[in-house]
This record gives C-alpha cells, sequence and structure tokens, in this order.
C-alpha cells in the first residue's frame, strides 16, 4: 500500500512539474519580417561576453597528413585541440561551425623564423555570418576536438606541374575565453 501511495505521488509531482514549467519560460517573440511560421528568439538576449577562463590546458596542434597538400579548391588543414588538465573544461563560446573556432596564420617557408610576430604574418580569419550559433564545449580530461579548416588562400597560388613551394603556419583559437595558439609547423604545396 505504501509503495502504490510513492507511484501516485511521483505521478501527481511529474504531471505537476511538466504542466508548470512550460508557464515559467520565457520565450520573446520578435516581429517576423518574412512571414515565417514559429516563434523566434530575440538575439539580443544571448550572450555577448564571456569570461575568460583560468587554470586550463589545452594544446592546439596539427594532426594528419598536413607536410604535402595537393593544390586544388579542397586543400585543408587538420587541427586537434587537446584537454591535457586534469579537470573537465568547458567553454561556452564554441561556434557551431566548427572550422570558425580556429584562426590561421601563414608566410612564406624561412628557417630563421624562431618566434612569432604578428606583424610578419598574413592573418586568415573566419568568415563568420552575422548571427553565428555557439553552443558550450565540454573536454574531459584526455579528450579533443578536430578542427578542419580549408586553406582558402592558396587559391590563388599558381604553380608549375611538378614545382612545390613551403609555407610556415600558426594556428591560434578565435575565442575569447581562452588563449590557446599552436606551435609553427610546415606545410608543402604542390601542383596536381
Amino acid at each position: 500500500m505504501r509503495t502504490l501511495w510513492y507511484i501516485i505521488l511521483i505521478g501527481l509531482l511529474s504531471t505537476a512539474v511538466t504542466t508548470l514549467l512550460p508557464s515559467c519560460i520565457k520565450t520573446v517573440v520578435k516581429e517576423n519580417p518574412k512571414g515565417l511560421r514559429g516563434n523566434f528568439r530575440d538575439n539580443s538576449l544571448t550572450k555577448k561576453s564571456y569570461k575568460e577562463l583560468k587554470n586550463y590546458y589545452l594544446v592546439l596542434y596539427p594532426v594528419g597528413n598536413n607536410e604535402t597538400i595537393t593544390l586544388d579548391k579542397d586543400a585543408t588543414v587538420k587541427l586537434r585541440l587537446r584537454n591535457f588538465a586534469g579537470k573537465k573544461i568547458r567553454i561556452d563560446e564554441w561556434y557551431m561551425k566548427t572550422p570558425d573556432n580556429v584562426i590561421l596564420y601563414y608566410r612564406p617557408f624561412n628557417l630563421r623564423v624562431k618566434k612569432f610576430i604578428a606583424e610578419n604574418w598574413t592573418k586568415v580569419s573566419p568568415k563568420i555570418e552575422d548571427k553565428a550559433l555557439r553552443f558550450e564545449l565540454v573536454l574531459m580530461p584526455k579528450n579533443s576536438v578536430l578542427v578542419t579548416r580549408k586553406l582558402d588562400f592558396l587559391k590563388d597560388l599558381k604553380l608549375k606541374k611538378g614545382e612545390t613551394k613551403k609555407f610556415l603556419m600558426l594556428a591560434e583559437l578565435n575565442l575569447h575565453s581562452v588563449k590557446v595558439r599552436s606551435s609553427m609547423f610546415s606545410i608543402e604545396v604542390k601542383q596536381k
């Protein structure tokens, strides 16, 4: 009898929560300029600034076969962001379109370059649309996320068959809450 009473009580509580909870949530509806159906959230309520994280150990580095890249419209570089800390890291401002999270820097290959000075490099920022969607990225210890960026700057490069050109590259997160930059790495570009 007591068990039946608990089951009825749990059923009543869950019914009350599912009935009352939607009335507590505020949805701000904007004007519908295109006559579309549905509710539209006002983007002015979205978070604009993100506090800087402390005590994190994130490393950004190239992975895969990035050394030799064939010159074509789909030339990409793959990067991995790994959490080497002993605790989970939560990044609230991670862009839903993963390539938007990384800025690339490049310059012609030179062995004498030992230090990154931004003015001496060409910066390639992602083309983020005005209402870029973000979500919360949680990286547990030793977990990582893969980011693939197109190398659009190579589309204007002219090479003869068999000719190659080397570049020094560097990647940096396009975020405010964490400051992470890769080490310099080189790529060699060849004609198909």
